[in-house]
């Protein structure tokens, strides 16, 4: 499967100077880490957050959210958007920052 390229420049350029900052090709699509950990990535035109356990419910409360589950099960703390939902920079930024924070939060892979 192909991956949105705009998307995924939109998303590089999000994660620019993030230190420790890495991207691998996943499912067909481009996942990106930080400190060894992915915390988002992109298949097709449809953006993969990591947004983590604790606040998994509450993404999902968003409208223009759903549930990732490449396998036909949910992944709890991963959500997905199509980009095409995703109407201001703001709003981009809003959802960036979010899995930022929560990639933070992990212990660093090596």
């Amino acid at each position: 499967m192909a991956f949105d390229e705009r998307l995924a420049a939109r998303v590089r350029k999000a994660l620019f100077g993030l230190n420790c900052f890495a991207e691998r090709q996943i499912f067909g699509g481009i996942g990106l880490l930080h400190q060894g950990n992915m915390i988002c990535g992109v298949l097709g035109t449809r953006l993969i957050l990591r947004v983590g356990p604790d606040a998994y419910e509450a993404a999902l409360t968003d409208p223009i959210s759903s549930e990732f589950s490449p396998t036909g099960r949910p992944m709890r703390g991963w959500i997905t958007i199509d980009s095409h939902a995703i109407k201001t920079d703001q709003q981009f930024a809003s959802w960036i920052r979010r899995v930022v924070d929560f990639g933070g939060t992990l212990d660093p892979r090596t």
